[in-house]
């Protein structure tokens, strides 16, 4: 509502150099009518205070065009250009009763006309404050109106009861034409915030889709470096010869690799129907699902060693088991029965010769 009343104030300023200056025109031409037909003091007192109030009026109207004032400074503005206004309209109606001639019915109807053709001129430049065109409107017709009504006579009656209605419609058409001037303004600022809400709109829409863009483009990104890196992975698990079991909390197989399953005792279809406890001995299963739990309660990885019957030798194995999900740990079996033999020979072997180093120093003795 502020835009709107700076923009009405705007709009009486904007038209009142053509007012003013269409006011000393009138009067002069009223001041040449009458002059030698009333008292010429009453031309002159006249006269003279309608310039001032003119130049008055012209004043405040170039003070305005200066400081171009704010929002905030409307209010008092608009105030100023009222009083300005009902200051005209009261010259205009002392004008009525000091150029009131009742001996020429002629220059009565010159006075009215003159009046009233300035007021309906000024309508439509004061229209877009309510306030100013009322103020004018009433002060400059009516006391013409009084004046043919207090005359008497039924055709001063009558002439007073038309200037009283010409008032009343005039005051009614100004009131409707400043309500279509506020609703247009109206309309203009709402279609202008509509419009800057649709580029707001239309810019955070860009954005928003740029955003996503650059997101997909990290994401698509992100989920090609993922698959790459599960790619080298799965071709680094592959190239590991040892056996790997996904194994739960409570001992269950999820998922495996291993090309045979000699470290357990169960055929490839049926492992991951069964437990750790369905496929090692009793003492072997309770040795892993004790390393189960202290992995999953310390996150450390655990070692094992167990041995199991196989094509009828006993093969030696040993197993890690590390933790890889909150509730499952991936247990890496390894057959170290050779590495087994291997240190079993070495020690054999060390022990012969260190036999032998003893046995010459026992005879020589």
């Amino acid at each position: 509502e502020i835009e709107i009343a700076a923009e009405q104030t705007r709009l009486l300023y904007q038209q009142a150099p053509a007012g003013l200056i269409g006011t000393l025109l009138t009067v002069a031409i009223v001041v040449f009518a009458f002059v030698g037909v009333v008292d010429s003091w009453r031309v002159l007192v006249w006269s003279t205070l309608m310039a001032a109030i003119t130049v008055a009026r012209g004043i405040v109207v170039s003070r305005y065009f200066r400081m171009m004032p704010s929002q905030e400074q409307v209010v008092w503005w608009r105030n100023m250009f009222v009083i300005g206004a009902c200051s005209s309209g009261c010259g205009w109606g002392l004008g009525s009763m000091l150029l009131f001639t009742p001996e020429s019915f002629t220059h009565q109807l010159f006075l009215t006309f003159m009046i009233e053709g300035t007021t309906v001129a000024a309508m439509t430049s004061l229209s877009a404050v309510g306030a100013a065109v009322v103020s004018f409107v009433i002060p400059s017709t009516m006391p013409i109106a009084i004046l043919f009504l207090l005359e008497g006579g039924r055709l001063p009656l009558a002439m007073g009861m038309i200037s009283f209605m010409f008032s009343v419609f005039l005051c009614v058409i100004a009131l409707r034409y400043h309500a279509s001037i506020t609703e247009a303004l109206s309309l203009r600022f709402t279609t202008r915030d509509l419009l800057e809400s649709k580029e707001a709109l239309q810019q955070s829409h860009d954005e928003l889709e740029l955003r996503v863009r650059e997101r997909t483009a990290a994401l698509q990104q992100e989920v090609n470096e993922r698959a790459r890196s599960e790619a080298q992975s799965r071709a680094m698990l592959q190239a590991i010869p040892d056996m790997m079991f996904r194994v739960s909390r409570e001992g269950a197989f999820l998922d495996y690799k291993a090309e045979d399953l000699s470290c357990v005792l169960a055929q490839p279809g049926s492992l991951l129907e069964k437990t750790v406890s369905d496929v090692l001995p009793v003492t072997t299963a309770q040795r892993g699902m004790v390393a189960i739990a202290e992995a999953l309660e310390n996150g450390e990885t655990q070692f094992f060693e167990y041995t199991l019957p196989s094509d009828g030798q006993i093969r030696e194995y040993e197993a890690r088991i590390a933790v890889c999900g909150p509730d499952e740990v991936v247990v890496i079996v390894r057959d170290i029965t050779q590495r087994k033999e291997v240190e079993r020979l070495k020690d054999e072997l060390v022990s012969t010769v260190s036999h032998e180093l003893r046995t010459p120093l026992a005879s020589v003795r």
